[in-house]
């Protein structure tokens, strides 16, 4: 199981049960570097990580479950991370749950994310048939 967090704090609380390992920008790159061969080999039965330490850069194929316990602010870097179980050499299907608390700021982000995901899923849809979408928010269809 892979666990990924925007805070640090969820992270470093799954990451100290036995058997798990974390990972946050508070842990060195050769500390880094072990935890994930540790966590390839099986040595672990989960990890947890930040997004923003764990979005790019990183094979997580080992696993086939994921957890998001909340999101980036970034759609980005949320896409990121889950992709680090989405990469070559994964050879099973992925599932990942994404948990959605019912609190005002978790709702803010969780919209801003989702209105984000849209307008860039929008904008490669346009630059696909030759339509751009100008400052002023009209469209232009290129020839």
């Amino acid at each position: 199981l892979v666990v990924f967090s925007f805070h640090r704090a969820p992270v470093e609380a799954a990451g100290s049960r036995p058997g798990w390992a974390c990972i946050s920008g508070a842990v060195s790159a050769s500390n880094r570097t072990e935890i994930l061969a540790g966590f390839q080999a099986g040595a672990y039965r989960g990890i947890a990580l930040t997004i923003g330490a764990g979005s790019e850069g990183i094979d997580l194929t080992y696993a086939r479950h994921s957890l998001m316990v909340d999101q980036d602010w970034r759609y980005g870097a949320n896409e990121q991370a889950r992709k680090r179980l989405h990469r070559f050499g994964q050879t099973r299907k992925v599932l990942i749950n994404q948990l959605i608390a019912d609190h005002p700021i978790d709702q803010i982000v969780r919209r801003l994310v989702n209105r984000k995901g849209a307008i860039g899923a929008a904008s490669v849809e346009a630059s696909a048939v030759g339509v751009r979408t100008t400052n002023s928010g009209t469209t232009a269809l290129e020839m």
